[in-house]
């Protein structure tokens, strides 16, 4: 494998390229650990939340009211076993 990074002179030798290769490959890791770090500066990832457990667990208490209301409305409807095609 040949990584040039848009130049016109590259190793020949099969150090030199594994050697270009290695460079090139962590010249992208670096870029990409720099670009991740002012993406999450701006999504705000760094900041702490204001969401606590008591919310959570309020909000996933609200999801199983909801979903044991949604059975309930559902299964009067659904057909019995012997019904299925």
């Amino acid at each position: 494998m040949l990584v040039t990074m848009g130049s016109d002179y590259f190793p020949r030798t099969a150090e030199g390229r594994a050697s270009a290769w290695l460079l090139a490959l962590y010249g992208f890791a670096v870029f990409g650990w720099i670009t991740a770090s002012v993406a999450s500066f701006f999504v705000g990832r760094d900041q702490p939340t204001n969401e606590t457990d008591e919310t959570t667990s309020v909000t996933n208490e609200a999801l199983l009211n909801e979903l044991t209301r949604l059975r309930a409305a559902v299964l009067p409807t659904a057909p019995e076993d012997d019904e299925m095609p």
